[in-house]
């Protein structure tokens, strides 16, 4: 039933408005088996991929293009008043590098990582979340960075890949 209605919404969700029918998009994102607080704003067309867990709490903007990738056993959580530019990439997902001179295909086995996002911490456009990366409290993520490790609480980084540009406090 789950991936009925995820596949539903990959229909519907680039129908709706764009700036409009917020808690109808959260109830149907709800409905897949998410976990979408009542107070979250989705923008247009949205894409929830995946059989993970996804976790979305208050006054968090997803913005317009938004991609979440959620592998299997894996989670998404997004904590309060976080806010999300257009077309951010959140993966769960990646693979071993396979070695050797006799390999079919470089990219291995899958590697299944959570992704969380703590509170307050805004994402520029055009970014991309990697697996397993924490972001920490009130953090600034510069448009078209790539994140590929922890960021600590209350820092500004941006780059590819992401690195350390100064304190919030600075």
């Amino acid at each position: 039933m789950k991936s009925l209605l995820q596949f539903f919404l990959k229909i519907i969700f680039p129908l709706l408005p764009p700036t409009r029918l917020f808690s109808f998009k959260v109830s149907l994102l709800n409905l897949a088996g998410y976990k979408i607080d009542k107070a979250v704003r989705i923008g247009y067309n949205v894409k929830v991929f995946g059989n993970g867990k996804l976790i979305v709490k208050s006054g968090t903007w997803l913005g317009h293009e938004t991609f979440l990738a959620l592998s299997d056993a894996s989670t998404i959580e997004i904590e309060e008043n976080v806010d999300i530019a257009p077309r951010v990439y959140i993966g769960t997902g990646t693979h071993e590098i396979n070695k050797g001179k006799n390999i079919e295909r470089t990219a291995g086995k899958g590697i299944y990582k959570n992704v969380k996002i703590k509170k307050g911490t805004w994402i520029g456009a055009n970014s991309t979340i990697l697996p397993g990366v924490t972001i920490g409290e009130y953090c600034v993520i510069a448009a078209g960075s790539v994140v590929t490790s922890d960021v600590p609480d209350r820092t500004i980084y941006g780059g590819v890949p992401a690195k350390f540009l100064k304190n919030i406090d600075e």
